[in-house]
């Protein structure tokens, strides 16, 4: 009961907050984050980059699409070896009993005691984790044969993109804030030496896109437009929600040569949708290369980043206010007003607790934008929304009438936690959602949402 108390009356202080500064807003004060020379072949320290629906981490070989879920086991290495490291007792015991911190092995453990028992990880709810595509702008920089290593890294908050820079090279990424479905990495070279210069790309080979299978592939001829699609391997139990399609700009395979006082500039388009065709990703891609400038798509992208990250919590505090403006940034970036899912909390560019969504969702992340970001924090109501039938059959399999809210799940709604004592152990949950629609309520006022919402604040009041 007093774990029940507190959450509404912290969550009441953090409502204070915004609503005092939202009162005096202003605009987000820009910053910019560099990377030490020193510390540029670190990936850890590269800059995010989403819009909400489309994630990764600068020049990282995975790139991610919020809701595209796979089964694949591979996630239990991780969730092992990060047990591991923090040497929890209490999952240590659990896991492992009578093992001490001692979790070496685990994960083959596990592995083999679900072998044993012959149990399907997927009739139980194991395995879901976000799916991962081949991030095609990752890749190395080389001029006259020499990879370049005096790239520096900046991560703007203020137009929402990430550049690696020397004074003739820019490389500019963002996933387009007027488009969810485009991620740009926008490439000018000068040459600023008395004699030609050549510059070769050289993609990063990864296996980002083990997860899945292509059906279709094309390439025009003369082009450099490659368009895929297909399935994830291996989806979620139950998904029919598992087509990814997608178009984009291949780098160049020949070497590029710059004349001197010449500049080479191009804008290489990744287009992707979650859909089985390439018909409707291959029209944004010839509308975005074809019909619009480099200045044109950077133009929209910024007017549409300027009104979403509108307002700003501001203090005396010059290190708080940065502190706030970046993480104002990542919640921004990690939802999509077109997108009707939440985010979990390692965001839509990780596949950080695999992605799932549970409390966080509601309770910390769409709360913190509901008064600046309204649109946005209204995403999980939609998913949730959308989940109904799946909630009101996990509160009858325990016993109860209405709707019992999933404690971690991905796009089907099913249970994806690591452990079901998890998800039976964490019904506060139920609450946590019907606390988050009646803020969300409070705030815009917007009756037309609350009637579409009505069915689930019955039923979670049933429960």
């Amino acid at each position: 009961m007093v774990y029940r108390t507190i959450i509404p009356l912290l969550q009441s202080c953090l409502f204070l907050l915004i609503f005092s500064a939202a009162t005096h807003a202003t605009p987000e004060k820009a910053l910019s984050f560099s990377i030490p020379e020193s510390d540029i072949s670190n990936p850890s320290l590269f800059p995010h980059i989403s819009n909400g629906f489309i994630g990764t981490i600068l020049n990282s070989p995975a790139l991610y699409i919020s809701s595209l879920f796979t089964s694949e086991l591979e996630w239990l290495e991780a969730a092992c070896l990060s047990i591991s490291k923090s040497s929890n007792p209490i999952l240590a015991e659990i896991l492992n009993p009578g093992g001490g911190y001692e979790l070496s092995g685990l994960c083959g453990k596990f592995d083999a005691f679900l072998k044993e028992k012959e149990i399907d990880p997927l009739e139980h709810g194991y395995g879901a984790r976000k799916a991962r595509l081949q991030n095609p702008f990752a890749y190395t920089l080389h001029l006259n044969g020499r990879q370049l290593t005096d790239l520096q890294v900046d991560l703007d908050v203020a137009t929402s993109s990430a550049t690696m820079y020397n004074d003739d090279v820019q490389l500019i990424f963002y996933a387009s804030a007027a488009n969810k479905n485009l991620y740009v990495n926008s490439i000018s070279i000068r040459n600023s030496q008395e004699h030609e210069v050549v510059y070769n790309f050289s993609p990063k080979l990864n296996r980002g896109s083990d997860d899945i299978s292509y059906t279709t592939q094309f390439q025009k001829d003369n082009s450099n437009k490659i368009c895929k699609s297909g399935e994830v391997i291996k989806p979620e139990k139950e998904s029919e929600d598992k087509y990814v399609s997608f178009c984009y700009t291949t780098l160049p395979s020949s070497p590029i040569r710059i004349k001197p006082g010449e500049t080479y500039s191009e804008d290489f388009i990744f287009v992707v949708d979650r859909d089985a065709s390439t018909d409707a990703v291959s029209r944004i891609y010839d509308d975005s290369s074809s019909n619009k400038s480099n200045s044109t798509l950077y133009a929209e992208h910024l007017k549409s980043w300027t009104a979403k990250s509108t307002g700003a919590i501001t203090t005396k505090n010059e290190t708080l206010n940065e502190q706030i403006s970046s993480t104002m940034y990542a919640l921004r970036t990690s939802l999509n007003a077109d997108h009707p899912f939440p985010t979990s909390p390692g965001g839509t560019t990780t596949n950080g607790y695999f992605g799932l969504y549970f409390w966080d969702s509601e309770i910390w992340i769409a709360s913190s934008l509901l008064l600046l970001n309204p649109l946005e924090a209204a995403t999980s109501s939609h998913y949730r929304m959308s989940l109904l039938d799946k909630y009101k059959q996990f509160a009858k399999s325990n016993g109860n009438e209405g709707c019992r809210i999933v404690w971690q799940s991905g796009s089907t709604g099913n249970d994806a936690s690591l452990a079901p004592f998890a998800n039976l152990a964490e019904e506060h949950i139920t609450a946590d959602t019907a606390f988050y629609l009646r803020s969300l309520y409070y705030v815009t006022r917007d009756d037309e949402w609350l009637s579409d919402m009505k069915e689930l604040v019955f039923c979670i009041a049933d429960y």
